[in-house]
């Protein structure tokens, strides 16, 4: 496990919904569902009620609907961004090399 592996590094888990299961604007009712659908993990899962992760991601090339996978700096830097659910072993290669062009 990649925390185990490195204690150094400064890393978090947040899931933010951008839109519900009819494409719509998200709310808290939204993300609770999605927290219970993740068996209730200890990271939070937050709704963008007014959609502004959208507007960050900007046009991302996902089809809707889907999943993105954002990895963040410490700095809030959008370092690369993923479509879809699954293993998220690529992220971890791109957060050492971050912290390592940081040194």
């Amino acid at each position: 496990m990649f925390l185990a592996d490195h204690p150094e590094v400064p890393f978090s888990y947040a899931v933010s919904l951008y839109q519900d299961a009819q494409g719509g604007a998200p709310d808290g009712d939204d993300a609770f569902a999605y927290w219970e659908d993740l068996n209730e993990p200890e990271f939070p899962v937050t709704s963008s009620i007014d959609q502004d992760i959208r507007q960050v991601l900007g046009n991302v090339g996902l089809g809707l609907p889907t999943a993105a996978n954002v990895v963040v700096s410490p700095e809030m830097e959008i370092l690369a961004i993923e479509g879809g659910h699954g293993s998220d072993e690529w992220a971890f290669e791109i957060i050492l090399e971050h912290l390592s062009a940081q040194d």
